[in-house]
């Protein structure tokens, strides 16, 4: 199941979400056990143990009680993880991440990869409307409904150059979020 909601999520015993189910809160979420789940939170994650989760908390996660342990999955906050044990010594893979709003930084991503594709589909047409010119400048007759097909072209070339141009400053802008100066940190308690 996926659990989604605008306030808190408080679990009395354990989220094992079988690597489709998750979590979604608005502010904090609170549950005995994480495994196997997606969450996400506009607070903070509060937990006796996550195991190969996906977890994001815009401000910290806390991972405390008898167990108290992180082990493998990909661990993000903007402001502190903490828990008596992290890693595994089985090596199953573990990472955790401090300092910078998860959400914010898959926007930036997401930013990113959307100017990729606009700017491959940009090189992938342009070069049909320079040989459509070439052509007209030779003099030679164009049919008018391709002539209509290429000024289509050409004003969607126009607006995903916008488009780029948009997202470079909207990533510009996520930039100087993230150089903000943070005091970010990881504590581990246990031994």
């Amino acid at each position: 199941a996926v659990v989604e909601a605008g306030g808190q999520i408080t679990i009395a015993k354990g989220m094992n979400g079988r690597n489709r189910g998750g979590l979604k809160a608005g502010s904090n979420v609170s549950a005995k056990d994480i495994s196997s789940a997606t969450v996400e939170s506009g607070g903070y994650v509060q937990s006796e143990c996550i195991m190969n989760s996906r977890v994001n908390a815009r401000d910290r996660i806390i991972v405390e009680g008898k167990k108290g342990f992180i082990t493998g999955g990909s661990i993000r906050a903007g402001n502190s993880v903490e828990a008596k044990t992290m890693g595994s010594e089985m090596g199953i893979g573990t990472q955790i991440e401090v300092g910078v709003d998860p959400q914010l930084k898959a926007r930036m991503l997401k930013l990113q990869k959307e100017n990729e594709e606009l700017n491959k589909n940009i090189s992938r047409v342009e070069p049909v409307l320079v040989a459509v010119a070439q052509r007209l400048q030779k003099g030679e007759k164009i049919p008018p409904e391709q002539i209509s097909k290429m000024k289509e072209l050409s004003q969607s070339i126009s607006d995903m150059k916008e488009k780029v141009q948009t997202n470079i400053y909207e990533m510009e802008q996520l930039s100087l979020m993230f150089d903000s100066d943070t005091q970010a940190q990881v504590i581990v308690t246990g031994d």
